[in-house]
């Protein structure tokens, strides 16, 4: 059982006009990470991309709204970045993305004072992400 962990905070690549466009943004970048990781975990143990899905986690319910949704959004930029992620989902690249309550990140303890590292912990050590 393999748990693999990527990890980084910087400050986004372009000067965004929405929150939206910055969390459309990062998660394009962690969709990025997720795949190449795939890549490299694919080609260690001999299996193939579909034995390795990627479910990716977001915290702005507005982000899987916009990816559920057929309604154009403003910013023309963001446009792009919400197609590219919905290729992804076409073409199977990944799985899902899925919203989850902010309270219940798990890299919150990375980056916020003060927040328990308790479920981010347990499911490196046991590899498995609760479900329900």
């Amino acid at each position: 059982m393999i748990c693999p962990l990527s990890w980084c905070a910087n400050k986004i690549k372009r000067v965004v006009r929405s929150t939206l466009s910055a969390e459309m943004l990062s998660l394009q970048e962690g969709i990025e990470e997720a795949i190449y990781l795939r890549g490299l975990i694919v080609e260690m143990l001999g299996r193939e991309e579909k034995s390795v899905p990627i479910v990716a986690f977001v915290d702005n319910k507005s982000v899987t709204q916009a990816l559920c949704s057929t309604k154009l959004v403003d910013g023309k930029r963001l446009r792009m970045d919400i197609a590219a992620i919905k290729e992804s989902l076409d073409r199977s690249e990944i799985s899902t993305v899925k919203w989850v309550p902010g309270e219940e990140q798990l890299a919150d303890c990375l980056t916020k004072r003060g927040a328990s590292g308790y479920h981010l912990m347990r499911i490196l050590m046991s590899g498995h992400l609760p479900t329900g």
